[in-house]
């Protein structure tokens, strides 16, 4: 079995139990299922259109702009403290929560 057949093959599975092997990224239902599992190319090709990594990229106008102007913020908000909570994200994804949070749910004295 090839990597991205063993990738693929992750669809269906507890994500605790197979997180390590899910090397690319993905996405995880409610219940901890992995409904998505990205192959190398699959994750180059996120990455590549991705502008989180350019230095100068404001990373809470990234993730609005992502998700789309009409959504309230509070949505966001408790996307990411799901996420922070649940230990899934990454140092990037930990700073742009923080970024976010700062920006558009901390209010500065």
């Amino acid at each position: 079995m090839n990597e991205d057949d063993e990738i693929k093959s992750l669809v269906g599975k507890p994500y605790l139990k197979n997180k390590n092997k899910l090397k690319f990224g993905g996405s995880v239902d409610s219940k901890g299922i992995i409904r998505e599992a990205l192959s190398r190319d699959e994750f180059r090709e996120m990455k590549s259109r991705c502008p989180v990594d350019k230095s100068n990229i404001l990373f809470a106008e990234d993730l609005r702009d992502c998700i789309g102007y009409d959504t309230n913020e509070s949505v966001i908000d408790e996307i990411l403290e799901f996420l922070d909570d649940q230990d899934v994200l990454t140092p990037k994804g930990k700073e742009l929560a923080r970024v976010f949070w700062e920006r558009y749910i901390h209010e500065e004295d």
